[in-house]
């Protein structure tokens, strides 16, 4: 019997994901990584959503509400990756 191979996946792969799913769900043609999710104007249904499409991608389920405060609207999107990326690599 194999064994399935758990692949770590890069920083940047991950980093390049969520910038192109946030890119696709909110319909806009730039990211700012100092961008908030309340300057995009991503609410908790959207937050949602982003993690569904983000799970599809990755084909795995991720955990990120713990790790980030999305209550709050300050989280940058470069701390929504951080999240996704230890999310896929624990």
């Amino acid at each position: 019997m194999e064994t399935a191979k758990v692949q770590k996946i890069s920083f940047e792969e991950v980093e390049k994901k969520v910038i192109e799913v946030i890119k696709e769900e909110l319909n806009i043609e730039t990211v700012n990584l100092d961008s908030t999710l309340k300057d995009l104007d991503i609410d908790s249904l959207t937050f949602a959503e982003l993690l569904v499409n983000l799970e599809s991608e990755f084909d795995t389920e991720i955990e990120v509400e713990e790790a980030l405060n999305v209550q709050n609207g300050d989280v940058k999107v470069k701390d929504f990756i951080q999240a996704i990326f230890g999310g896929l690599n624990k």
